[in-house]
């Protein structure tokens, strides 16, 4: 009662109420929307519920790998060499233009660049180099490149049996 007096509260709570009440409704029609959106129905193909309900493009998160001839010739290559190559997954690297793959070793790995031409592959090389003759100090003992044709390939690493395998096969590195 003293409230009432004071202003604080309405004398017949009736306000109170349209606040409560808005309230409520507020977080019905949130939780309305949210049903919607998430109910496989809102979902459906175009057809299925109404024509005129919009198509969601499907987004492939394990895109076929992209395994050209000559990094396919290099797995073989190592294989005979004694090593497990699996192709992984698709891979893009800052430095180099060309999509690349991962290329599993034996539990270790390499990427693989495959370019159109030579040309681009030699040019992404040189690229590499003059970025790594600053920046790559820390690490570069366990950096090995290298450039065969028209495939660069990438290796991390110190195990003998994959660097003597990229050696008897692709040569030796252009950066050791």
């Amino acid at each position: 009662m003293e409230y009432a007096i004071q202003g604080k509260y309405p004398k017949d709570h009736s306000e109170h109420l349209k606040i409560v009440l808005k309230f409520i409704l507020s977080a019905f029609c949130v939780g309305a929307i949210f049903l919607l959106i998430s109910s496989k129905a809102f979902f459906a193909p175009a057809g299925a519920i109404s024509s005129n309900m919009p198509q969601m493009k499907k987004f492939d998160m394990n895109p076929p790998l992209e395994v050209g001839p000559k990094t396919s010739e290099l797995m073989a290559n190592l294989q005979n060499e004694g090593l497990a190559p699996k192709a992984t997954v698709n891979i893009q690297r800052d430095f180099f233009s060309a999509m690349g793959i991962i290329v599993t070793l034996n539990g270790d790995n390499i990427k693989v660049f495959e370019y159109k031409d030579p040309a681009t592959a030699a040019a992404d090389v040189l690229a590499f180099q003059k970025s790594a003759e600053t920046k790559m100090y820390a690490w570069r003992k366990t950096v090995h490149l290298y450039l065969k044709d028209n495939i660069i390939v990438f290796y991390m690493g110190s195990r003998r049996n994959i660097l003597d395998a990229l050696k008897n096969r692709v040569g030796e590195p252009v950066l050791l």
